[in-house]
């Protein structure tokens, strides 16, 4: 008997140890799983946070652009009608008038030219409407209005041109010349056109190189060497037309 006790006490306790170490370790393990559960719901807690701080900022700027929005249609509103009420032609005033050389015209002068004058240049053509586009961007950059719509006709052919009917491109902007149509660029708006090339005009011509008048912008601006006295001829046309 006490031979058996000795053979399967150490077997029992061996045994024994066993569980406890299996025990031990599914209990360690467990509360392993458990932290790492924990720190995953924490991990979780915070991206969740994180997610929501972006979409609220998101929705902040979204705003904020709204709003500016808003604000620079306001202020283009009251151009519009302050320069309708106030920009009446006058000898007086700097820019044009009946004696006007618009081949050495400073094209940085205002048209003095009112937005339904404008309008009148173009009631019968594709340009229809953008006089008013015209006179704001005189305005915002300090280009003349009549010089705008003048070249306008000029590059799109009174707004006939397949650019500026797919594209509202009335100006062959990015038309490089082994694909024009292909390379022009698209712009969503006949005005958003006008705004975006008389913002390059001041920028590149008027700004950098010091060239504002049809004459100096000719010299670089266009491969026809006529192309200045076409578009003075225009203007001067456009001009008297306007004042009838």
């Amino acid at each position: 008997m006490n031979r058996i006790i000795r053979i399967l006490l150490p077997l029992v306790l061996s045994v024994s140890m066993i569980f406890g170490i299996i025990l031990y370790n599914e209990t360690n393990l467990k509360r392993n799983l458990a932290m790492i559960e924990n720190k995953d719901v924490e991990a979780s807690k915070v991206e969740d946070q994180k997610l929501n701080e972006s979409i609220r900022i998101m929705k902040e700027e979204s705003l904020s652009l709204a709003k500016e929005s808003l604000e620079l249609k306001d202020s283009m509103q009251k151009i519009s009608l302050g320069v309708n009420r106030n920009h009446k032609a006058s000898s007086a005033t700097r820019g044009i008038n009946s004696r006007t050389n618009y081949l050495t015209l400073r094209l940085d002068s205002k048209s003095n030219l009112t937005k339904s004058e404008l309008n009148k240049i173009v009631s019968n053509t594709n340009l229809k409407g953008l006089g008013e586009a015209c006179l704001i961007a005189e305005h915002l950059y300090n280009v003349n209005a009549l010089f705008i719509i003048s070249l306008a006709q000029h590059e799109s052919g009174n707004g006939k041109s397949k650019i500026a009917r797919d594209k509202n491109n009335l100006f062959g902007i990015g038309a490089y010349d082994r694909d024009p149509y292909k390379y022009a660029k698209t712009f969503e708006t006949k005005e958003d056109c006008i705004l975006y090339f008389v913002k390059m005009i001041k920028r590149n011509y008027f700004d950098k190189r010091n060239r504002r008048t049809a004459q100096k912008i000719g010299e670089i601006y266009a491969s026809d060497p006529a192309w200045a006295t076409k578009l003075a001829k225009t203007m001067e046309k456009n001009y008297k037309k306007a004042k009838r």
